[in-house]
């Protein structure tokens, strides 16, 4: 039975492209991947006994811009609920972080989008059918601010 724990962190350059991978999404060379990860604003991975199974990130400007990027889970590990999981921790995040005026957008790799919406329904997290679209933060209220992120966690997920 897995033991899932979720830690804020970037994945290393090695589980990302491996998560990618792994998830059926488009590859990425490690060349632009060590580029990329220390410009992240926010991140999380899922481990399974230390074992990096699921990840998601946040880039952006960090004041008017987010983008939701790189949410992958292994195929062997979906259907367990741990991409909404990823997604909640995200979501709390940018809940606490972004202000009035910021520009949240969430695009997807072909093949993924469709399982976006049920995932990001309700959250700050924009949506729609082809999971190409932004949420502006002074054109929707927030709830109240969520509690800070939790470092490390145990996580419940659906067994199947």
């Amino acid at each position: 039975m897995p033991e899932y724990e979720m830690a804020v962190r970037n994945p290393t350059v090695a589980e990302y492209c491996a998560l990618r991978a792994g998830a059926g999404l488009s590859p990425r060379s490690e060349e632009i991947v060590r580029v990329a990860l220390p410009n992240t604003l926010f991140a999380v991975v899922i481990e399974d006994r230390g074992s990096a199974v699921g990840m998601g990130r946040v880039v952006g400007d960090g004041g008017t811009v987010f983008q939701v990027a790189d949410i992958a889970v292994l195929a062997e590990h979906q259907g367990r609920g741990l991409g909404k999981q990823i997604l909640d921790a995200i979501d709390a995040w940018l809940r606490q972080t972004t202000r009035p005026g910021a520009f949240v957008n969430l695009f997807a790799d072909r093949g993924v989008a469709r399982c976006m919406p049920d995932m990001a329904s309700g959250s700050a997290i924009p949506t729609n059918r082809e999971c190409a679209t932004w949420w502006n933060k002074t054109a929707r209220p927030l709830l109240e601010p969520a509690a800070p992120a939790i470092v490390i966690r145990t996580l419940a997920v659906n067994e199947s």
